[in-house]
C-alpha cells in the first residue's frame, strides 16, 4: 500500500511536469509568434521606407533629367539661328587676332 501511494505521487508529479512543459511550449510558441509579428511589421516598415526613398530619388532624378532635357532643347533652338552663330564666330575670330 505504501508502494502504491508512492507510485501515484510519482505519476501525479510526472503529469504535472508534462503539463508544465506543454504550457511552457505553448507560452514559448506564443512569444515566438509575437516576436515574428513584430519583426514582420518592422520589415514591412523598412521595405516601405526604402520604397518611399527610392521613389523620391527616382522623382528627383526624373525632374533633373527633365530640366537637363529642357535646357538642351533651349540650347538647340538657340544654335539653330544663323545670325547668332555668325556673331559668335566673328567674336571668336576677333579675340584670336587681338
Amino acid at each position: 500500500m505504501h508502494g502504491e501511494m508512492n507510485s501515484d505521487r510519482v505519476l501525479t508529479q510526472h503529469s504535472a511536469v508534462v503539463n508544465t512543459s506543454e504550457e511552457f511550449m505553448e507560452f514559448a510558441l506564443l512569444i515566438g509568434l509575437q516576436i515574428l509579428l513584430v519583426f514582420n511589421k518592422s520589415i514591412i516598415v523598412y521595405i516601405t521606407n526604402l520604397r518611399v526613398q527610392t521613389m523620391g530619388k527616382l522623382r528627383k532624378n526624373n525632374s533633373q533629367m527633365m530640366q537637363t532635357n529642357s535646357t538642351s532643347i533651349h540650347l538647340e533652338k538657340r544654335t539653330q539661328h544663323p545670325h547668332e552663330l555668325s556673331a559668335t564666330s566673328s567674336v571668336v575670330s576677333i579675340d584670336m587676332y587681338n
